[in-house]
């Protein structure tokens, strides 16, 4: 197998996925672990930039609460001061650390945070660092890990312990995650830019867009995840550790895989040699420097003319200013006949769609118009130096994206209106109350295809339907004389017969005439449940006994095809909304149809599933008979699944069950697998 070839490249793809983010998940618990000093010697937890950042905070409200402290015992302290001292007891209090002042002289006095558990004293505590805040006195921190609460502390130290004894299965998890992954980087660059059955060298997918404007487009994505990430590392350290580290290892791995899809694209456009001609701004300059140069080459050309015509004769030139300005009237005129033989615009529309070639209308519209914009804007800012007219510009800018934007949707209403007509909704209307100008008068166009189809479907519809009553009307006119016909034909057998080739000749009356009543039947049947004149009282009903009952019903016409059933149906009871009548007609077409065509000797399997909100019957069998046509034609009227037309039936059966079905808003549907042949039934709880 080629190392292009399009599965070695979708396994690279999918174990670089896996590696990345196998590496992304051990990533977060070695930075964290990193963080809590697990990689440094000792138990240095309380080292972490966490852990000092809430010891210089609560330092900082004990130094408050002890100067204010002080003005209680000597009666200074006044209302706010009071509440103050005792919002910051209260803090003190509920934290896992202690706090000890300890002056120059040596004499300690304990802070509030030692009361909170009163029966322990300090022997709970550990001591964690001093923070000094000046020359006369310091403070000694003491940590409790039995506190109970959930604080910065408490926290720190806890995931201290959880990762100590695997960080450096981590480091080594991801250096192997790492190492896989390059491996499989490396297969999808070696096959990057490659047709993945010949291996020629070519173009497609992301390497079609141009470069400096795919640049251009992750560039502000680059930068935005790197300023999420500062701000999640910077600023965030006090909430959810796992959550921070988590999002900060995301954006890091956002910022590697943008990187790793840029580098793949430029190695890409490296090997197809379309680095520099797949930039936008190389196609731009190329179309304007052949303009140019061929603009000059036939003013070259244009006066080399002029000078062999003037070298005839020399001695008649006349240099006078007239001649001059005659000359450089012509100069001007030929400059403008060139420019406008150039026919600017068009050049540029068709440079225009050749870059963008496979991208929607949207997506073209946002390619021409917010790099413009961004470019302007920053020029404007650099050039004029003037933050003002920026804005005022910038302004303009929203209000002319806004105008665009409503375009693109409009434009993207036209497209869905022709998709929708396109699969046959020829309902899908556009609300033309907010298109303008031309786009106002396609979309009207548009629904007016969409009413002269319906008012075709219409008549169409209209027509099968008088069709149907036709063969209806027919079917009742020729059932009344059949049945004066079956009437005598039983008075006949009741009769003596004088000869035994009589007797047989009222046999075969006795069966062709009721063989011609059920196909009246069924004409008449299947008119009904086309054209919808069928009254269906669906209610809530269990299915399963009703199934039983029906295959209990052609036991014996199944024994006497050698046939065994077996069915497979849940232990509860399964209740579906359908109409009990119509549900029986249903499962006697589908039975006796598959006495008429299974193979002998051969089982049947009924299966009955309830799911959620759907219950799902279906009927497997094998054909007596070679099944050499497809199942949707099986679904045709008056086609049997016998060539040959030797069994008995009139090829309504299916048809007739489908359409029932579909009245009580069930599904219908066939396969056939060989000479497997398999019927599936849908209906709503």
């Amino acid at each position: 197998m080629k190392i292009y070839s399009k599965p070695v490249k979708i396994v690279a793809l999918l174990i670089l996925i896996i590696s990345i983010a196998v590496a992304g998940v051990f990533s977060t618990f070695a930075s964290l672990a990193i963080t809590l000093g697990c990689y440094s010697e000792g138990d240095k937890w309380y080292d972490s930039y966490i852990v000092s950042n809430a010891q210089y905070n609560d330092a900082y409200m004990a130094d408050n609460w002890y100067e204010h402290y002080e003005k209680q015992q000597a009666g200074t302290i006044n209302f706010s001061e009071q509440q103050y001292l005792n919002s910051l007891t209260e803090d003190l209090q509920n934290s896992s650390i202690g706090l000890i002042r300890v002056d120059s002289q040596g004499n300690k006095t304990p802070i509030a945070g030692f009361n909170y558990v009163e029966n322990s004293g300090i022997n709970e505590y550990q001591k964690i660092s001093d923070f000094v805040f000046s020359d006369e006195y310091y403070y000694e921190m003491y940590f409790n890990p039995n506190s109970g609460i959930n604080d910065n502390y408490t926290r720190a130290y806890d995931n201290f312990n959880k990762l100590l004894p695997n960080c450096y299965n981590y480091l080594a998890y991801i250096g192997i995650s790492a190492v896989i992954g390059f491996i499989a980087y490396i297969i999808l660059l070696v096959g990057s830019a490659r047709n993945s059955k010949t291996g020629e060298i070519e173009v497609k997918y992301i390497h079609k867009i141009p470069f400096d404007v795919l640049t251009f487009i992750i560039l502000p994505v680059f930068i935005g995840l790197l300023a999420i990430l500062f701000e999640e590392i910077c600023y965030n350290l006090d909430e959810v550790l796992y959550f921070i580290y988590g999002s900060a290892v995301s954006c890091i791995i956002g910022i590697f895989v943008i990187c790793l899809a840029w580098f793949h694209t430029f190695v890409a456009r490296i090997k197809a040699k379309t680095l520099i001609k797949s930039t936008l701004c190389y196609k731009i300059l190329r179309w304007l420097f052949n303009k140019i140069k061929n603009i000059f080459l036939k003013l070259k050309s244009n006066a080399d003319t002029k000078k062999n015509n003037v070298n005839t004769n020399n001695n008649d030139i006349n240099f006078d200013i007239k001649d001059k300005k005659i000359n450089l009237n012509e100069f001007y005129e030929k400059c403008s006949n060139n420019l406008k033989s150039a026919d600017i615009k068009g050049k540029a529309d068709t440079l225009y769609n050749n870059i963008t070639s496979g991208m929607s209308i949207t997506a073209k519209i946002y390619l021409l118009f917010i790099p413009f914009i961004l470019l302007f804007e920053l020029l404007l800012v650099l050039i004029i130096n003037s933050l003002f007219l920026g804005f005022i510009f910038l302004v303009l800018d929203v209000f002319i994206f806004i105008k665009i934007n409503r375009l693109c949707l409009h434009l993207n209403e036209i497209k869905n209106a022709g998709e929708h007509l396109a699969h046959g909704d020829l309902d899908y209307k556009i609300s033309v109350d907010t298109f303008k100008g031309e786009l106002l008068n396609h979309a009207e166009n548009l629904n007016k295809i969409s009413d002269g189809m319906t008012v075709a479907v219409e008549e169409r519809l209209k027509s099968e339907r008088m069709r149907y009553e036709l063969l209806t009307n027919v079917s009742h006119d020729i059932k009344t004389p059949l049945t004066s016909i079956i009437n005598y034909v039983d008075l006949l057998k009741s009769q003596p017969v004088s000869t035994k080739e009589a007797e047989e000749y009222i046999e075969v009356l006795d069966r062709q005439s009721v063989k011609l009543k059920k196909l009246i039947t069924d004409l008449i049947e299947v008119s009904k449940a086309t054209t919808g004149n069928i009254t269906v009282n669906a209610v809530q009903m269990e299915v399963k006994e009703l199934l039983a009952q029906c295959i209990g019903e052609y036991d014996s016409r199944f024994k006497e095809k050698k046939l065994q059933v077996v069915m497979n149906t849940p232990d509860e009871p399964v209740s579906i909304v359908a109409d009990g009548r119509l549900l029986w007609r249903v499962f006697d077409n589908l039975l006796g149809n598959i006495v008429k065509y299974a193979m002998p000797n051969t089982r049947v399997y009924i299966d009955l599933t309830n799911k959620l909100d759907t219950v799902i019957i279906t009927l497997k069998n094998i054909s007596q008979t070679r099944l050499n046509i497809k199942a949707n034609e099986l679904m045709e009227r008056f086609v049997r699944g016998d060539a040959s037309r030797t069994t008995e039936g009139s090829g309504l059966g299916l048809s007739i069950a489908q359409s029932l079905t579909e009245l009580m808003k069930g599904q219908f549907s066939i396969e056939i697998d060989g000479d497997l042949f398999k019927i599936t039934l849908k209906f709503n709880k």
